[in-house]
């Protein structure tokens, strides 16, 4: 992901959202359609900890990346970035 430098320098997003350690280096998002077929989308940045948790989910609830090893789309980084400002603690 080459903003998420940029990304984790938002406040909130410098610590994980789940357990709050900081330097968060991988993310989880997710993308789903409400009865309405509104999207709802979320995108967070979580530590490598937590990010073993959000595998464990399920690639149907939430998907988990790295920030450094693994390839982001266009659309994937939007969804962090639109998230961002709503991860603020």
């Amino acid at each position: 992901m080459n903003e998420d430098t940029n990304l984790r320098r938002e406040p909130g997003n410098g610590k994980c959202a789940d357990c709050l350690a900081p330097n968060p280096t991988w993310a989880s998002y997710s993308i789903a359609y409400t009865l309405f077929r509104l999207q709802l989308i979320l995108g967070i940045f979580i530590c490598t900890r937590c990010a073993v948790i959000h595998r464990k989910i399920g690639t149907h609830i939430t998907k988990t990346k790295s920030l450094t090893l693994d390839k982001w789309t266009p659309e994937q980084i939007s969804v962090t970035k639109t998230d961002s400002a709503r991860s603020d603690f």
